[in-house]
């Protein structure tokens, strides 16, 4: 297996059930299936501030976390725990909703702008750089009359529905990928809507 990349892997998104199946928690579902396909073990507590899983690898050990601090607010967790366990921001995977990407589709990045992500933004932030991985999952383009604070806030239905659930099955092959392969052939491969 080629070395890994990536230590720690961050789904963004709003705890509680009110927030479980809306397009702002794309991010906390793909940790979730990526918890069930690498067999990780119980989620914990991190200070208060969201959950994580450990799952030890043949490289060593990858994080999956879930800020639990609301979407603005997500870097609070990711900087207290990629500071304790001294992991640079090269290394941290955030993966989060994207209205600029149809629903369905996937977008990898090794850095560059939040493009209006406030919980990717904030890490940026709070990690004091842009170089900070990131797989955007689409949700697509809100409705000219909706909000973007309602149309992220609401969730999918119908065909929609599924075509978000085939984005987050794309989203974790080119996890997958990364892991085995290292980042630029998953990330060729997610851009290529190939995942």
């Amino acid at each position: 297996m080629a070395a890994v990349d990536i230590s720690i892997i961050a789904g963004l998104g709003n705890p509680g059930a009110r927030y479980a199946c809306t397009r702002h928690n794309a991010g906390f579902m793909l940790v979730d299936l990526l918890a069930e396909a690498l067999k990780a073990p119980e989620w914990r507590n991190w200070q208060g501030q969201g959950e994580y899983a450990r799952v030890d690898l043949q490289s060593g050990p990858l994080f999956l976390l879930k800020p639990g601090t609301y979407m603005n607010n997500s870097g609070d967790m990711v900087q207290s725990f990629a500071s304790f366990h001294k992991i640079p921001a090269a290394k941290v995977l955030v993966c989060a909703d994207d209205m600029a990407i149809e629903t369905g589709r996937i977008r990898m990045r090794r850095g560059g702008s939040s493009g209006g992500q406030r919980g990717l933004q904030d890490i940026i932030s709070k990690l004091g750089t842009d170089a900070v991985p990131r797989l955007r999952i689409g949700v697509g383009l809100r409705p000219e009359q909706c909000p973007a604070k309602d149309y992220v806030l609401s969730a999918p239905s119908g065909e929609e529905r599924k075509a978000l659930e085939a984005g987050l099955s794309k989203a974790a092959s080119a996890v997958e990928l990364l892991l085995s392969k290292g980042f630029d052939i998953a990330m060729n491969s997610a851009n290529a809507g190939a995942a």
